[in-house]
C-alpha cells in the first residue's frame, strides 16, 4: 500500500526561484484575466481554486487512476459512521 503522507523540508530560496517566479506570474495572469478584481476577504478561495487547477493540470492523465486506487485502498467505513452526528 502506498503511503500518502507528505513531509515538508526546508528549501534553499535560490534553487527553485525560476519555478516560483513562473508560478506567481501565472497566478497573477489568471487572477487578472479571469476575475479582474480580488478582494482580501476571498483571496484564500481564489488561491485554493488556482492550486486545484494547477495540480489537476499536472496530473490530468492519472487523475482517474489515482481516484480508483484511493477508493480501493481505503478502509471500509460503515454506514452508521457516515450518517451519525
Amino acid at each position: 500500500m502506498k503511503d500518502w503522507n507528505r513531509v515538508q523540508t526546508k528549501n534553499d530560496p535560490f534553487v527553485n526561484f525560476n519555478l516560483r517566479h513562473r508560478f506567481i506570474q501565472q497566478l497573477k495572469g489568471w487572477l487578472g484575466g479571469i476575475h479582474h478584481h480580488v478582494s482580501k476577504e476571498y483571496i484564500q478561495t481564489y488561491l485554493d481554486e488556482y492550486s486545484y487547477r494547477f495540480n489537476r493540470n499536472r496530473t490530468r492523465d492519472s487523475i482517474f487512476n489515482n481516484l480508483i486506487n484511493r477508493m480501493v485502498n481505503q478502509k471500509a467505513v460503515c454506514h452508521r459512521l457516515l450518517v451519525s452526528k
